[in-house]
């Protein structure tokens, strides 16, 4: 298995092209998507793209949780077998309305319980919060090869913990976007944020919205562009962009085509409306390469991947700078 995703699924309701009514007001936005959101976003997003996915989770039978467990189960490459449906829980629900350029959310929070990982095969990548301590079983998945990903979120107290730092000793990769990166390294360079991070953990990305991203790993410093585009909703854009990071990596791919590849769903995905149901096919990756001019030389592998539907996914079968120590 290429990617193991985890935690709670969402049933977003997105208005967008729209923006927050004043108290008191009524506005209309310009469309509506239900979609699946949260740790769905991840799993969608890499299955989309060819990585064979699993989510563990449980959800709700509630009306809405019910169209959105259907709408994860017709998703090709994704495993659901070990997500649980809860009867009569209510799902997380998160209506969010976006401009385009920014979005706001009401949410409705569920403590589901999750389940634990059977572990029926082998799993190249997994992505796990940070904040939380790791569990047995992934524990024992690392023993046995597996890259462990760290997420973080955003600290609404503004404390921003350096004990962050000391979980961070378990994991092998460490994505978070850039206002997180100055937060938990409190430092405003980017650069000296990424030198503090390597010392706890092998791999950092930090994603900069609309500039790309950059990296920082045993093999050095990289960096990517961001693609321009004409943003509709940003909404679940750093879910996909780490989806694609972690099949990347579950590839072999070295660290610079992780980061293209993830860099450019991330772009398609704002074009779009919703979180997991913005996540780009392979097809129409290809397509927005070169509708965007991502056609010189710096792209031609990612294009090359993409418009050949049976290239094998390795890329580089024995390139060693993927960001996989183990």
């Amino acid at each position: 298995m290429d990617v193991l995703v985890t935690g709670d699924v969402y049933s977003d309701l997105i208005f967008s092209g729209v923006k927050i009514p004043r108290q008191g007001t009524e506005t209309f936005a310009q469309n509506f998507t239900i979609s699946p959101g949260g740790a769905a976003n991840r799993a969608v997003a890499s299955a989309r793209i060819g990585a064979d996915t699993a989510l563990l989770s449980a959800m709700g039978d509630d009306p809405i949780g019910s169209i959105v467990r259907q709408m994860l189960s017709t998703e090709n490459n994704l495993d659901m077998t070990q997500t649980r449906c809860l009867t009569g829980v209510t799902n997380p629900v998160s209506a969010a309305i976006t401009d385009g350029s920014d979005r706001s959310f009401v949410t409705f929070h569920t403590d589901n319980p999750q389940p634990v990982w059977n572990p029926v095969r082998s799993v190249r990548t997994v992505m796990l919060p940070a904040e939380e301590e790791v569990p047995d079983w992934a524990h024992r998945l690392h023993e046995d090869g597996t890259t462990l990903f760290a997420s973080v979120g955003w600290d609404p107290t503004g404390e921003w913990s350096d004990s962050l730092l000391q979980r961070l000793q378990s994991f092998d990769v460490l994505m978070l976007n850039d206002a997180e990166a100055k937060g938990y390294s409190h430092r405003d360079d980017l650069n000296e944020a990424l030198e503090i991070f390597s010392e706890v953990v092998p791999t950092t990305v930090i994603t900069l919205g609309s500039g790309g991203a950059m990296a920082a790993s045993a093999d050095g410093r990289s960096a990517i562009p961001g693609i321009a585009v004409d943003a509709k909703d940003p909404t679940g854009a750093g879910d996909i962009f780490s989806a694609a990071f972690m099949a990347g990596t579950a590839w072999n791919w070295p660290i610079d085509d992780c980061l293209q590849l993830a860099s450019a769903c991330a772009a398609y995905s704002v074009t779009q409306p919703g979180g997991a149901v913005s996540a780009p096919r392979r097809d129409q990756l290809s397509e927005f390469l070169d509708a965007h001019h991502c056609n010189d030389e710096d792209w031609s592998r990612l294009l090359s991947w993409a418009d050949s539907r049976d290239r094998p996914l390795d890329l580089s079968p024995n390139n060693s700078s993927s960001p996989n120590n183990n």
